[in-house]
């Protein structure tokens, strides 16, 4: 599963060190499926699927209560009292398939995903429940390995200008600038003009040419990183998993990733089994340094669910 280092405007635990949480996601996220096969194995998954401990908090460390407030172990200390008397002894074992309890793993970890995303130890953004059901980020989380790192709608600033852009991933020796095409199943996109992009041939359906926020988007990015530092290769993707593009524009580093396309695209990205280099977090460190992000600073009576680790 991909790693998300930056969601729109939102705090993220990444921007705060970029070359410590990534091998710290993926660890955590070997640890947790461990426990939960385990579980699944002894029988310790109870319905509806769940642990009959708090293992998944400690699994995303979300347990580790140091430093916090003698206020919030007494109030974590409390709500367990609370939660361990209101709740009904779960007395039937799962009977699902391993499948199964791989599916609640990934929906499990799309929602820590969302959380290391939005939250740190000392501050949190708000909104994030509106990504909960965004179809297209979980694609990209779920599709990617560990190794790709995604800015899902980040806002950069730029010389006092805020900029919200589409989507960016950081490969091992990639970086993809992607424009989204969402328009409806089977549509066919005609490239032909220069400011708007014609779906299905109809002139009062256009999508705006995706080529314009491409092109802005590696001025952003060549921006930020020195030309000295520049190791990956910036690729531009105008991109639909649904429809047609009819290329009729070919420009250096620009492709297009369509229905017939889609497939095998991914599976080139999904066949890079290097790991994440160093050249790859020096560009996502860079990247978050020109976010811009709106957060508040938390309070000491947070719920225990939203404690994280530093």
């Amino acid at each position: 599963m991909a790693q998300l280092i930056k969601l729109q405007d939102f705090v993220s635990r990444y921007e705060s060190d970029m070359f410590k949480y990534p091998s710290q996601f993926i660890r955590l996220k070997q640890q947790r499926w461990r426990h939960l096969k385990e579980a699944y194995q002894d029988q310790r998954l109870m319905e509806p699927l769940q642990l009959q401990d708090e293992t998944s908090l400690k699994d995303w460390g979300i347990e580790d209560d140091g430093g916090l407030t003698w206020k919030n172990r007494m109030k974590r200390w409390f709500q367990r009292k609370k939660r361990d008397k209101n709740e009904p002894e779960q007395t039937e074992p799962f009977q699902g398939s391993i499948d199964e309890v791989k599916e609640f793993f990934l929906t499990e970890l799309f929602k820590y995903q969302l959380k290391w995303a939005s939250s740190t130890l000392l501050q949190k953004s708000y909104g994030v429940n509106t990504y909960k059901r965004d179809e297209q980020l979980a694609y990209w989380l779920r599709v990617l390995p560990d190794n790709y790192l995604i800015l899902y709608r980040p806002v950069f600033e730029i010389h006092h200008t805020r900029v919200e852009v589409d989507t960016i991933i950081l490969g091992p020796s990639e970086l993809y600038c992607i424009s989204t095409l969402s328009g409806r199943k089977g549509s066919l996109y005609e490239t032909d003009g220069k400011t708007y992009w014609l779906q299905d041939g109809q002139a009062d359906e256009h999508h705006i040419n995706p080529l314009q926020e491409l092109e802005q988007m590696e001025k952003i990015v060549h921006s930020i990183i020195p030309k000295e530092q520049r190791k990956l290769h910036v690729k531009k993707i105008a991109y639909t998993d649904s429809g047609f593009i009819d290329a009729s524009t070919e420009r250096p580093g620009l492709s297009y990733v369509d229905v017939r396309t889609h497939e095998s695209w991914m599976k080139r990205l999904q066949a890079n089994s290097s790991p994440i280099k160093y050249n790859q977090l020096n560009t996502a460190r860079l990247l978050l340094d020109h976010c811009y992000t709106q957060s508040v600073k938390r309070t000491e009576w947070d719920t225990h669910e939203d404690e994280l680790i530093r």
